[in-house]
């Protein structure tokens, strides 16, 4: 980190972000706050002026409440909004401009939550990326179903699922505290020809890749077993006229039988149903994993962030709600236990294989985060804090 000393302090960081902070009422400032990266104007005369109802004017009466001997001004004294406004001429390319010397102290707090919403809001893209690619490897497996009735997607399910729970859940995901070391990190360098670090493309890639495969895996086994339960509750007749050969009838035997590649019954609305909801499921389930790419659950609980615990009991009313206006009378008592077991237990089995990823999503970034902290303290040595203490 460099420090220049010359009514503005600039600070450069290694990831070649410029932070300049200086004083607002210095003209000659305002070419340097433009110049900057992020600006932060420092307003001192504003708390040396008194407020105008201190200010006496003669020729005009004055509370004498306020008046005191060393607060006598003349018109031609610099009155407080004068002062303001010279002060938002020179920063006005300032993200901030703070009033009095003592808001200083409030700039380490200030940049924490900058890099607190930078990092909760790249978790939610990735979240977001996770389950519109899980959406799209649902859609995939279809047509790849070993039923040969090819299974169905229901629209209104599709638009509550890519329109309404992945924003949602995305939404309450920004508003997530920062790690305990955020601060302590050494972020990556700003380098606009450098897009991804040594094969980090591919490992994002790669993990977001298994992180959305097994929720729609889930979702096609749940349609698996329920579309051959409903057909055998529903469409009994059918299934023994054209698909039964030994008499032994079950959910196996249905999803391989051939007359069925023609079938459009509500038995297959209802699977398809069924089919997006333990998707919905699944995703709520595993946006608890995108608090944090570094920490675990265990270690930083998805339940502090109050937004997404209420989004979360959103989505999953929005899903319950869904299930009761597109499921048809008895169709829950028609589903064989094995399909509760396997609806019930795959969103928190996806909940833990998400989190052994990050388990070495967080070695890698460990790994790099020690790189770049070498780097900083050795070749970009001069721009260093500790040079100029």
């Amino acid at each position: 980190m460099r420090l220049i000393s010359f009514q503005v302090d600039v600070f450069q960081s290694y990831n070649d972000t410029v932070l300049a902070i200086g004083l607002s009422h210095f003209s000659y400032n305002e070419s340097i706050f433009s110049t900057a990266d992020i600006s932060i104007g420092i307003d001192i005369l504003s708390e040396d002026i008194p407020s105008e109802k201190d200010i006496e004017i003669p020729g005009e009466t004055v509370d004498s409440s306020n008046f005191s001997l060393d607060k006598n001004y003349s018109k031609n004294s610099i009155l407080p909004h004068e002062v303001q406004f010279v002060s938002s001429m020179v920063a006005h390319s300032c993200s901030l401009n703070l009033k009095g010397s003592t808001s200083i102290s409030h700039i380490p707090e200030i940049i924490a939550s900058g890099r607190a919403a930078l990092d909760s809001t790249t978790n939610a893209s990735f979240f977001l990326c996770t389950g519109y690619v899980s959406f799209s490897i649902m859609v995939f497996l279809c047509p790849c179903s070993v039923t040969r009735s090819i299974p169905f997607v229901p629209s209104m399910g599709s638009f509550l699922q890519l329109q309404v729970l992945l924003p949602l859940l995305a939404l309450s995901l920004v508003a997530s505290k920062a790690d305990e070391k955020s601060m302590d990190r050494v972020p990556p360098k700003n380098d606009e020809e450098v897009v991804f670090a040594r094969e980090e493309g591919r490992r994002l890639f790669l993990h977001t890749l298994l992180r959305a495969l097994l929720p729609a895996v889930a979702s096609q086994l749940v349609h698996l077993i329920a579309f051959g339960d409903l057909m055998i509750s529903f469409e009994m007749d059918f299934i023994r006229a054209s698909c039964s050969r030994s008499g032994e009838i079950n959910w196996k035997t249905v999803a391989r039988c051939g007359a069925l590649s023609d079938y459009s019954g509500p038995a297959k609305v209802w699977a398809g149903s069924l089919m997006i909801a333990e998707l919905a499921l699944c995703t709520i389930c595993i946006s608890a994993s995108f608090h944090s790419r570094a920490e675990r659950i265990g270690k930083k609980s998805p339940f502090r962030n109050q937004v997404w615990s209420a989004s979360t009991f959103v989505s999953t009313i929005v899903v319950i709600a869904y299930l009761a206006v597109g499921l048809g009378e008895g169709v829950l008592r028609a589903l064989s236990w094995y399909t509760y077991f396997v609806a019930f237990f795959m969103p928190p089995l996806c909940l833990l294989f998400c989190e052994r990823i990050k388990h070495y999503d967080r070695k890698y970034e460990h790994r790099a985060e020690q790189l770049r902290r070498l780097q900083f303290e050795t070749r970009l040595g001069m721009w260093s804090p500790k040079e100029n203490a």
